[in-house]
C-alpha cells in the first residue's frame, strides 16, 4: 500500500514546485515594468511651478476706522455741601435772641442769635460819647493853632487824646461785636443746637451751617487714572434716588491716600433749587480728553518685548512690527485702543506665529473692523 501512493507524492510535490518558480518569476518581470514606467510618465510630463508665498507664513490684518473717544472712568463718590460750618458764641452770657429754626434759609451777615450784654453796650455809649468830646477838642486846637495862639505841645496833646478815644470805641464796639452770631455766608441752618435763654461760654455751639449752591460731589480716583483728567473736564453723575446732573471738575487732590492710593476729586453742580441733598451716594462718570482711537478684537493684543500693550502690525512691503498702544476703554465688540494711524494695518490672526521684521504673506480679514 506503501508503494502505491509513494510515486504519487512525488509527482505532486514536482507540479508544486514547478508552480512557485512561475509565480515568483511572473511577479518579479511584473514588479519591473512598473518601476520603469513611472520615471518614463514622469519624465514625459511637465514640473509644477513653485508659488513663491507658499514658503511664507500667512497672516490676516484690518484697518481699523479711527475716531475720537473719550475714555470713561466710573467711580462711586458722596454728595457734600459746598461750605459747612458749625457756628458757635464768641462770649460768654445769655442768649437773649434766637433769630434762627432749624432748616431756615439765611442770608450773609444776617445775626443768628444775640446774647445778653447790658454792660458791653453802655461802655460802647460812653466811648462814643468821648470820642464826640475829644473831636470838638481837638477841632478846637487846629483853629487856634492856625491862629498862633496855641502851642505845638497842647495840640499834640488834643491829637493823641482823639486817637486814644477812637481805639477805645473800637475796643468796645469790638466787645459788643461778640454778643451776636452771624451767619458767614448764605445758606440753610443744618441743625440748631441752643436754646433761647441758654447760658453758652465761648466756643459753645449755636448751630450748623450749609452752603448747598452749588453741590459738591466727592470722589477718589486711581494713581492710574488721574493723570487723565483735568479741572474744569465734564462729569455726569447718577444719585442714588435717580437723578442724573452734570458738573465740572474744580478740584484734583495733589496727595494720595496712604492706605488707598486715590487722589481726591471735587466736582461743582449747580444746585439753585436745592433738590440735591448732602450725603447722597452717587455714581460718578469722569472723562478723559478725547483721543483718536479704534476698536480691535481683545486677541489682537499682544505684549511687546519689554511688556508693554502692543498690536503686530505689517507694512505695505509685508514686514511684521510690533506698536505700542493704550487701552482706552472696552465694549462688547473688543477694545478701543489709541496709539494706531489711519494707515495702520493692524494683523488680527496668525500674530503669535510672526516675528518683528518677518515677511509675511498678508491678506485682508474679512472680520468686523476691515475697511
Amino acid at each position: 500500500m506503501m508503494k502505491i501512493f509513494k510515486p504519487f507524492h512525488r509527482f505532486a510535490a514536482i507540479v508544486v514546485a514547478i508552480a512557485m518558480v512561475v509565480w515568483v518569476a511572473t511577479g518579479e518581470f511584473s514588479s519591473v515594468g512598473s518601476a520603469q514606467a513611472a520615471p518614463e510618465e514622469t519624465a514625459s510630463g511637465s514640473a509644477p511651478q513653485a508659488d513663491p508665498h507658499d514658503a511664507l507664513k500667512t497672516v490676516a490684518y484690518v484697518t481699523p476706522v479711527l475716531s475720537d473717544h473719550a475714555r470713561a472712568i466710573v467711580v462711586p463718590g458722596e454728595t457734600a455741601p459746598d461750605k459747612r460750618v458749625t457756628l458757635v458764641a464768641r462770649s460768654s452770657g445769655i442768649i437773649a435772641k434766637l433769630n434762627v429754626t432749624q432748616g431756615q434759609h439765611v442770608e450773609q451777615d444776617q445775626v443768628l442769635a444775640s446774647l445778653e450784654g447790658a454792660d458791653i453796650l453802655a461802655a460802647v455809649h460812653t466811648a462814643e460819647t468821648l470820642l464826640q468830646q475829644r473831636q470838638r477838642e481837638a477841632e478846637a486846637a487846629e483853629k487856634l493853632f492856625k491862629r498862633g495862639d496855641y502851642p505845638q505841645l497842647q495840640l499834640d496833646a488834643a491829637r493823641s487824646a482823639l486817637a486814644q478815644a477812637q481805639s477805645q470805641l473800637e475796643q468796645a464796639q469790638s466787645g459788643a461785636d461778640r454778643l451776636n452770631v452771624v451767619a458767614p455766608f448764605g445758606g440753610i441752618m443744618d441743625d440748631v443746637i441752643a436754646e433761647q435763654g441758654s447760658w453758652v461760654q465761648p466756643g459753645a455751639e449755636i448751630g450748623t451751617l450749609l452752603s448747598l449752591d452749588p453741590m459738591v460731589i466727592t470722589c477718589d480716583i486711581s494713581e492710574i487714572d488721574v493723570g487723565i483728567i483735568r479741572v474744569g473736564s465734564q462729569a455726569d453723575i447718577r444719585l442714588a434716588d435717580g437723578q442724573k446732573v452734570s458738573g465740572k471738575i474744580r478740584y484734583i487732590g495733589n496727595e494720595a491716600s496712604r492706605q488707598t492710593r486715590t487722589y481726591p476729586v471735587e466736582i461743582e453742580v449747580p444746585n439753585p433749587q436745592g433738590a440735591i441733598r448732602s450725603g447722597m451716594t452717587a455714581e460718578v462718570t469722569l472723562r478723559a480728553p478725547a483721543l483718536p482711537a479704534a476698536n480691535l478684537p481683545a486677541s489682537a493684543v499682544i505684549l511687546s518685548a519689554d511688556g508693554a500693550l502692543a498690536v503686530r502690525v505689517v507694512d505695505q512691503g509685508g514686514i511684521a512690527a510690533s506698536l505700542p498702544i493704550q487701552v482706552l476703554d472696552e465694549n462688547r465688540d473688543g477694545l478701543i485702543v489709541t496709539g494706531l494711524s489711519k494707515d495702520s494695518r493692524v494683523i488680527v490672526s496668525g500674530q503669535d506665529l510672526v516675528k518683528n521684521g518677518e515677511r509675511v504673506n498678508a491678506v485682508i480679514s474679512k472680520g468686523a473692523g476691515a475697511q
